[in-house]
């Protein structure tokens, strides 16, 4: 190969790699606050409408990708996953799942509990 042609190669495979690790740098942080979230939820016993909590989720502005909140997003996923649910004074609790189980967090994982 040519010079020129080596050298677009490398460009794009660091270009790529960046790419890659950019969504997997994003992705880690979005799943910590998820778990932040859950564990903000269950310190606070907030199992039903009546205990909901507000988490103080500010949306955020897309330019500060390294300095920004990630849960606005990952209170996004949680309540569309059907985890949790908003009441309608903006509150949040942890939904209660159709056979009685609940997520339970610790600070590495989130696990399913009979």
């Amino acid at each position: 190969m040519s010079e020129p042609t080596t050298l677009t190669v490398i460009s794009f495979l660091i270009a790529m790699a960046t790419l890659v690790t950019g969504r997997r740098v994003m992705a880690a942080r979005i799943q910590q606050a998820a778990r932040d979230v859950m564990l903000e939820l269950e310190r606070n016993e907030a199992y039903d409408p009546f205990t909901a909590v507000e988490l103080g989720v500010d949306r955020v502005r897309p330019r500060r990708m390294w300095c920004r909140s990630f849960r606005p997003t990952a209170v996004d996923i949680l309540a569309r996953e059907g985890i949790l649910k908003r009441t309608g004074a903006g509150k949040f609790f942890i939904r209660r799942r159709v056979d009685g189980r609940l997520l339970k967090c610790t600070e590495e994982t989130c696990r399913e509990v009979p």
